[in-house]
């Protein structure tokens, strides 16, 4: 059984999710990979994220993935429907946060990644009975009850007394998986995560969750790494010259001692110390750092609008840069002004840039003090990360965050469901993680690849191309 149901669940359509918990600023976006199979073809998303999306037209505009968009009535329990037929949507209707809603994919397309960007809000699901044959309503798991991960965690959630039975599209066999409440235990559970469409099935009319209950109540915020899109903000970049301690310079890649150093910067803002970017050169080391002057001397590049949120004057920017071989590390710290130009750190005359910033220090930050910071920035959620790069040929890395030890097990699936690599299990502390995965002997394809920590099963897709 356990088998059964972690390949049903790899085949479901996979999201991510980067938020935080202001209700009134843009806080990041939500993916749904869609897919196409030999059915219907039918997909069911959710409008996850309030601002970018009030139109079912608003979706695919020129109709370039999908024929149809649908949103179930409760009331009538018929689909409302608008077809995209020559160029234009017909009868498109009205939609807001909060509503689930069923795509289907356009002859031809096989995948897309549709995204839906925007802010959190508050919802509140009428659920009802009605005198048909059945009592289904859609809903979307809100934001705020990312602590129900299971269905068999939110049947009591919306109470054993108000449904029997909650469901989820599988896009792949074009079918339900259903977990039903026989006596008072929910059967045949499954994983679910925020944002995800489910169907219920009413047993009695009740509002959920509760009004008096704020829907972001319990949101956590995601640590945000900067090769997530879309970003927030006005851009206002920083280029810091990183020195080495004894008057050099690292450079990329890497000369005068620096040959093979893993270096990673972290910023964050006092106003949101829960809320960060990182970036790891191994993982990806092009973006981020640039040889500003053109004569190998490091500046580390970091550029405020990589947060998932704006930021006002008066928040202080925070940056550590750390040297992974030696162990060592140098901090900057920033108030944020009106001037959104570029601002260089650490440059003067005495380096040729003849540049002079108010309140900036005029030398490069050296990497003189002990490592701390690991120890420090430990991740507020466990979460795994989509693969970098994503298609790859035949090597990917694939991150993760733990936020507390344990056990994990980190396997990639074919598209059938079978284990094709086992590439962690075992005891790993808390922290961030890394793992590279090679397919050199794999058939070009979808993938994915799932980790399972602390009772929870997080899956993302990846794509081999050869």
């Amino acid at each position: 059984m356990k088998k059964m149901m972690v390949s049903l669940m790899l085949i479901l359509s996979m999201f991510a999710f980067a938020a935080e918990s202001a209700p009134s600023a843009t806080v990041g976006y939500v993916k749904y990979s869609t897919v196409a199979t030999a059915g219907t073809d039918l997909n069911h998303i959710a409008v996850a994220l309030n601002g970018q999306w009030t139109s079912s037209s608003q979706i695919d505009p020129t109709g370039l993935y999908f024929n149809k968009i649908s949103k179930w009535n409760p009331a009538t329990q018929i689909y409302q429907n608008s077809s995209f037929i020559g160029s234009s949507w017909l009868t498109p209707f009205t939609i807001s946060y909060g509503d689930p809603l069923v795509v289907n994919m356009k002859a031809g397309v096989t995948s897309y990644d549709l995204v839906n960007a925007g802010s959190v809000s508050t919802k509140q699901y009428n659920i009802i009975v009605n005198a048909s044959t059945t009592d289904l309503n859609h809903i979307m798991l809100p934001l705020g009850k990312s602590n129900l991960t299971t269905a068999a965690l939110l049947g009591p959630d919306i109470g054993n007394t108000y449904i029997n039975k909650i469901s989820r599209w599988n896009p792949t066999t074009q079918l339900y998986q259903n977990s039903s409440l026989i006596g008072s235990t929910w059967l045949t559970s499954y994983t679910i995560e925020v944002g995800q469409h489910l169907v219920v099935n009413a047993t009695n009319a009740k509002t959920w969750p509760d009004p008096a209950a704020k829907d972001d109540e319990n949101l956590q915020i995601v640590n945000w790494t900067s090769d997530q899109d879309p970003k927030g903000g006005e851009s206002r970049p920083f280029f810091i010259l990183v020195g080495d301690g004894s008057g050099g310079f690292y450079n990329y890649p890497g000369d005068e001692g620096t040959s093979g150093a893993k270096i990673t910067w972290f910023s964050w803002f006092n106003e949101r110390p829960l809320e960060f970017v990182r970036w790891n050169t191994v993982i990806a080391p092009d973006p981020s750092f640039i040889d500003t002057m053109g004569d190998g001397r490091l500046s580390a590049y970091v550029d405020i609008q990589q947060f998932p949120t704006a930021y006002a004057v008066g928040n202080t920017l925070n940056v550590v840069v750390r040297n992974e071989t030696t162990n060592l590390q140098g901090t900057f710290s920033f108030v944020l002004n009106a001037d959104a130009s570029p601002t260089l750190v650490g440059y003067d005359n005495t380096y040729g840039a003849g540049f002079d910033y108010p309140g900036v220090t005029n030398d490069p930050i050296p990497l003189t003090t002990p490592n701390s910071i690991g120890e420090e920035m430990v991740p507020m959620v466990t979460k795994l990360h989509q693969n970098y790069p994503n298609p790859f040929n035949p090597t990917t890395a694939i991150k993760f965050d733990l936020a507390t030890a344990g056990n994990v097990k980190l396997n990639v699936y074919n598209y059938n469901g079978q284990l094709v690599k086992s590439l962690v299990n075992g005891e790993m502390k808390a922290g961030y993680h890394s793992v590279n995965f090679d397919a050199a002997n794999l058939a070009a394809g979808v993938y994915y690849y799932t980790m399972e920590t602390a009772g929870k099963a997080m899956t993302q897709k990846m794509v081999l191309v050869k």
